[in-house]
């Protein structure tokens, strides 16, 4: 990983301060994306998980974390 040096951003302009640069290997950019994939759709399910359990809350219930996993698949 690279977040690039001073003298790339000497003579780079457009890098900021704000800015990150990434090299990937080439070899493992598979297996990056395989987990990339993976984290998303875990994400995914964690935002509807908090989505649902949220309504249920505001709704005035008080669901355990085992009836909020059933939503789930509801």
């Amino acid at each position: 990983m690279s977040l690039g040096c001073c003298g790339a951003r000497a003579y780079l302009d457009a890098l900021s301060d704000e800015m990150a640069l990434w090299a990937l290997p080439g070899e493992n950019l598979d297996a990056y994306c395989a987990e990339i994939s993976g984290l998303a759709k875990s994400n995914g399910i964690l935002t509807l998980f908090h989505e649902r359990r949220r309504d249920d809350v505001a709704a005035g219930g008080r669901p355990t974390v085992q009836e909020s996993l059933e939503r789930l698949s509801g």
